[in-house]
């Protein structure tokens, strides 16, 4: 749909808010201008902290410990409009995106309801953004969701959970035929035995234990492409995979 056509659409229905969520995409000063009130932006991090597509996923590879939700005036720039509310909310560490997404959606949903009620009381106030701390939340790449046994433990163990449910974080495992997995949910395992000390980062026991440059990764959770995801136990009992490379 054309701007012209889309902005006559909204002129006509005469709206006290236009309300954005997880849209990509920026809007003209001419449509945010519309409502009655405002336009208002939830974004799923404490602004001015993971501006962009992917907070959720960068904070958790960033080992953020804490993140949230922000309400805030939307800009001709992306996320960078005065924020109205804000509210903050633990990082677990058994979290990954899909569990921390419901988290926010949730304190979202009340944070808009707080808002509008102050926007139309006229009881609010909007803090501009600190630009000294802006950080950006770039766009998932493939690339990055490839699994790489070089890095260490706790760095692969991040990619897991932030990919989770989405893309999926990967690797191939080399059995009698060589086939993607993702990997959904891992451990750090400490590296006490000597059968891991001499292999290469990547070796996988058969009980799903994985090498990287420093400690082992036990897969907890796993999906064959094509297939269901499944536990560690189910996968082993279904398939029994010899020791192997993954890569």
């Amino acid at each position: 749909m054309q701007e012209r056509d889309f902005f006559s659409r909204i002129e006509q229905k005469k709206l006290d808010f236009i309300i954005v969520v997880a849209y990509g995409s920026l809007l003209s000063e001419k449509i945010l201008n519309l409502p009655k009130y405002m336009s208002l932006n939830v974004h799923a991090s404490l602004l001015p902290r993971w501006r962009g597509a992917a907070p959720i996923q960068r904070s958790i590879i960033n080992g953020d410990q804490i993140t949230g939700v922000s309400i805030m005036k939307v800009d001709k720039e992306l996320d960078a409009g005065p924020v109205i509310l804000k509210r903050k909310v633990r990082i677990l560490s058994n979290d990954n995106s899909g569990k921390i997404h419901d988290k926010l959606s949730n304190l979202g949903a009340h944070l808009l309801i707080n808002a509008i009620k102050k926007i139309c009381s006229g009881k609010y106030s909007c803090e501009n953004q600190d630009s000294s701390k802006v950080t950006y939340a770039k766009k998932i790449k493939k690339i990055e969701t490839k699994i790489n046994w070089e890095n260490s433990a706790d760095y692969n163990h991040k990619i897991i959970r932030a990919f989770n449910p989405w893309p999926g974080a990967w690797t191939y495992m080399n059995q009698k035929k060589r086939f993607r997995i993702k990997i959904l949910e891992s451990e750090i395992v400490e590296m006490s035995s000597s059968d891991f000390k001499n292999a290469k980062p990547g070796f996988c026991s058969d009980s799903l234990l994985v090498k990287c440059n420093d400690k082992l990764i036990q897969i907890k959770k796993i999906q064959k492409e094509g297939k269901k995801p499944m536990t560690s136990s189910e996968f082993i009992n279904g398939y029994k995979p010899e020791s192997c490379l993954l890569d």
